[in-house]
Formats: C-alpha cells, sequence, structure tokens
C-alpha cells in the first residue's frame, strides 16, 4: 500500500488524501467506506494501515467572545479562521515523516478541545478529510491525492 517513497526516518512516506467538500456532503461516509472496502475499520488504531483524521479535530480555541458567539449559534465554524492551520500543517509534516503524532479532540457541545488526544500511528495511507482542507495552499501541496465530494445544497441541508 505503500507509494515507495522514503521519508528520511527508513520507513516509506505514507500516501496522504485530502478529502473536502461542503458541510454534510458525505465526506466521512466516502472516507469511512474506503476503510471498509480496505478492511481497516475494524483493526486495532494502531494496527491499521490506512488511518482516517478529520478537520473538525482541528478546530482552534475560541475567544470568550467568540464562544458567547458560538453558544448563540451564530459563530460561523465553516470559516478558515475557525481552524487551526499551523497544526494542521505541523500535524500533517509529521504524518509524512512517518511520526507518531497527536491530534485533539473536540468537544461538539462545549466548543472546546478536550484535555484528551488522539494518536495517531505510522500508516500506509492517511484520508485527511474536512470542508477547507485543500483552503491554503500549503496544506493543499501536501496532499498525494486529491478528492472533492460533491452533494446538492439541498440534499446537504436535508443531512444537516
Amino acid at each position: 500500500m505503500s507509494n515507495g517513497v522514503g521519508n528520511g526516518t527508513g520507513g516509506k512516506t505514507p500516501f496522504l488524501i485530502g478529502v473536502a467538500g461542503g458541510t454534510a456532503s458525505g465526506k466521512s461516509t466516502v472516507c469511512k467506506r474506503i476503510m471498509e472496502r480496505l478492511g481497516q475499520d475494524d483493526i486495532e488504531h494502531s494496527q491499521r494501515r490506512v488511518v482516517c483524521i478529520s478537520q473538525d479535530a482541528f478546530y482552534r480555541p475560541l475567544t470568550p467572545d467568540e464562544t458567547a458567539k458560538a453558544l448563540k449559534g451564530v459563530f460561523n465554524f465553516d470559516h478558515p479562521d475557525a481552524f487551526d492551520n499551523e497544526l494542521v500543517l505541523k500535524t500533517l509534516h509529521q504524518i509524512l515523516d512517518g511520526k507518531i503524532c497527536k491530534i485533539p479532540n473536540y468537544d461538539y457541545v462545549t466548543n472546546a478541545r478536550l484535555e484528551s488526544t488522539t494518536t495517531i500511528y505510522p500508516a500506509d495511507v492517511v484520508l485527511f478529510e474536512g470542508i477547507l482542507m485543500f483552503y491554503q495552499p500549503e496544506i493543499r501541496g501536501l496532499f498525494h491525492m486529491k478528492l472533492f465530494v460533491d452533494s446538492d445544497a439541498d440534499t446537504r441541508l436535508a443531512r444537516r
């Protein structure tokens, strides 16, 4: 499953696939189906050869004013500035270097990161999905393959 390119750590560089699309377009479902088809959905996380990461884990910490807006339902979580893109970039570089990395766990109820993290182990293929995965050129340029999931607006609204 590896692309055969070295990463400087003695291992092979994982094949990085970006999956983008609008809110509720089916990005997570596409990633889930890929994991299932490759037989990776029921395997212990540390043993997987294919892993999936969501951009949602990288929502940045909100200021008190932004938290108040979020609680009123008026904060725009679909804006590029809602994400910690520096951490996304750092994480992608760690993944490409074949390193174990930790990603934040996000709580949608409190609109804040939890103290706990999720450990991502080196894998042959990494799926990274999110609404704005291709927005920043520095991030977009790291993907070996880019998938865009398109669904009409009425379907996405009905799913939301």
